[in-house]
């Protein structure tokens, strides 16, 4: 997994803890399972956890590591003391199901992270292969999970193969999967500039190509220590826009998760006076706080759509909200926990524009394949994910959510759009090919030219 990112160890890598549990009871196995877990999520996970939480609740380091500690212990650790039950003991069994045994038993365990307490979905198994897009072409017909089920399928294939009673039937597995990962990516549809779910870098200025929309990406620059001022608002706006101005003209300008930094709609004149010295003036996606004058104190996590006027042409509340930042799980509020208190929006769907409809997650949301397929299912063209990851600072955190914004644009089929304040803004195409990127931590706008995918496919 990132930072590193070898991912043809993604076909090996639980070969050890497979020899591990072989010839041990129920007991022994769920415990080395579950030590497996934790120790996989601390390697992967326990740097950008421990400094996201300690950043975003404005605590110090050891509180974030703690947390870290507690939360990857329980989720990974659970999932893999799961799989560990499921799969049985290795050298047990019908040799030519062992393997597949094994697979399932893995895909499982990823789905009940997936959903144990609201779901931690954070690095399946299936993002290893993010830097290598023609191997995840699987994830469009059988989706992460199922990418996932193969690639420890093959897992226990390779362990099998020192096992003198499996090794024809792990040889026959292995060459079942290969024809399996090869047939995928032969099948997958070619894409070329021009081609429905292609992406092209664009210069600012110059035309956008026919049948095109011409989408700008906003990565402002802006520090996670200013973020929370309510004094730099203003500055921060300011900047927005000075960054948007080199980026036109655009069909579309995106901004990142909460860049307003004021809640609307009693600020939207605020925001709105901020984009007067656009010229042309471009419709804006853009994140921030809202709230029903109705009912002021129910606070939601929306991205809205703007036309060229300041006019609104959408909204969409985050659906699916953060444990502990943005909600208390019901198990965790009994015992006393506190946290943040948004609101989840009711319904997922895609904001219409133009003639296509576009597919809005919001940070954390990316990592659900649920929500990305029903917006799919409901039209979406486009997937945009505006985020913010500068709570992670300088961690892997940005490109672990990177790899999963590339196996989400494979196992959907559409073009994915990131925009963050400080990184990692891309465009990802429908096959899953990273075609453009900012560095992290600059201020500057990603602008591409994208063919969005007809609602009829």
């Amino acid at each position: 997994m990132p930072p590193f990112a070898v991912w043809p160890l993604a076909f090996f890598w639980m070969v050890p803890l497979l020899y591990a549990v072989r010839g041990r009871g129920l007991l022994a196995r769920i415990a080395c399972g579950a030590g497996a877990g934790i120790v996989a999520g601390w390697c992967t996970s326990l740097v950008p956890t421990a400094v996201g939480l300690a950043s975003f609740f404005d605590r110090p380091l050891p509180f974030g590591v703690a947390a870290a500690l507690a939360i990857n212990g329980l989720v990974g650790g659970t999932a893999f003391a799961l799989f560990a039950a499921l799969a049985g003991d290795p050298s047990r069994g019908r040799a030519p199901l062992t393997p597949w045994r094994i697979g399932a038993a893995f895909a499982i365990g990823e789905l009940a992270r997936s959903h144990l307490f609201s779901g931690l979905p954070w690095l399946l198994l299936a993002d290893a292969l993010a830097p290598a897009p023609a191997l995840a072409q699987l994830a469009s017909s059988v989706g992460v999970i199922g990418l996932g089920f193969a690639l420890a399928t093959a897992n226990g294939a390779f362990a099998a193969l020192a096992w003198r009673d499996g090794r024809r039937a792990a040889a026959a597995c292995l060459v079942l999967l290969a024809c399996a990962f090869a047939a995928a990516d032969h099948f997958a549809p070619a894409i070329a500039t021009g081609d429905p779910g292609s992406i092209a870098r664009a210069e600012p200025g110059a035309a956008s190509r026919a049948g095109a929309l011409r989408i700008a990406l906003i990565q402002s620059g802006t520090p996670r220590e200013s973020m929370r001022d309510a004094t730099r608002v203003a500055a921060r706006l300011d900047q927005l826009v000075a960054v948007t101005r080199s980026a036109l003209p655009a069909d579309l300008v995106v901004w990142p998760e909460n860049a307003a930094g004021v809640a609307l709609p009693a600020n939207a004149p605020l925001v709105r006076s901020a984009l007067d010295p656009l010229s042309p003036r471009p419709a804006l996606l853009f994140g921030a706080p809202t709230y029903d004058p109705a009912a002021p104190t129910r606070l939601f996590n929306s991205v809205l759509l703007w036309d060229a006027s300041g006019g609104e042409r959408g909204r969409y509340d985050k659906t699916h909200l953060l444990p502990f930042t943005e909600f208390v799980p019901p198990f965790f509020a009994a015992l006393g926990v506190r946290g943040g208190h948004s609101a989840a929006g009711e319904s997922i769907a895609p904001l219409a524009w133009r003639d296509t409809k576009l597919g809005v997650l919001i940070c954390y949301e990316l990592l659900f394949s649920k929500l990305s397929r029903e917006l799919v299912g409901r039209g979406a063209g486009v997937l945009i994910n505006p985020s913010n990851d500068a709570w992670f600072d300088d961690t892997a955190g940005p490109q672990q959510m990177l790899a999963a914004a590339v196996l989400r644009a494979v196992a959907t089929r559409r073009p994915l759009l990131r925009a963050t304040p400080t990184g990692v803004t891309a465009a990802i195409d429908a096959r899953g090919r990273v075609v453009a990127q900012l560095a992290r931590g600059v201020s500057g706008a990603l602008v591409v030219d994208v063919w969005p995918v007809p609602e009829s496919r």
